[in-house]
């Protein structure tokens, strides 16, 4: 028998799949990627969600940072001692090279989440976005900052700083 005698007779005699062979294999692989595609936009919802806590605690360091550098250059505030928390403080001091500076940090917009800015002698900065609350008070030459900023995945963070203003009079 020649060489294309054998391949036809190989081709002739070898069945082909059946249809329940097909339906399980595509059922198999149906499940493995339902699987994969699972795992997948499960991996990328927490990455989603992690970053918005990260952006969250960020915003609270960012802004208490800027404010406790800016409360311990201070000479005279806005605040009152004994008076309870307001949403504004505006801080004074005057530098090494007699530069009189202005600090005011206040809410921004008419609803929560509002957005925390600090006005640096006429210069506007964002300091905190997705702010729920925030509140400045003193107690003697302490001034208390508290701040609480919900991330974009519904949780919430909160920091209350405590900065003692060292060049008041």
């Amino acid at each position: 028998m020649s060489r294309l005698g054998t391949v036809r007779k190989l081709l002739v005699q070898t069945s082909g799949l059946t249809l329940v062979e097909v339906v399980v294999a595509l059922g198999i692989l149906s499940i493995i990627g339902v699987m994969v595609t699972n795992g997948t936009f499960q991996i990328v919802r927490i990455q989603g969600t992690w970053r918005a806590e990260v952006i969250a605690t960020k915003d609270l360091r960012h802004a208490g940072s800027y404010f406790a550098g800016d409360v311990m250059n201070a000479v005279t505030t806005t605040l009152v001692a004994g008076v309870s928390a307001t949403t504004t403080v505006t801080l004074h001091w005057t530098d090494t090279s007699n530069t009189f500076h202005t600090a005011k940090y206040s809410l921004s917009g008419t609803s929560m989440p509002y957005v925390l800015l600090r006005q640096l002698d006429g210069g506007q900065q964002e300091m905190a976005r997705e702010v729920e609350a925030a509140g400045f008070s003193r107690s003697g030459d302490t001034i208390v900052f508290d701040l609480t900023v919900q991330s974009s995945g519904g949780s919430t963070r909160s920091a209350s700083l405590n900065t003692y203003m060292g060049n008041s009079k």
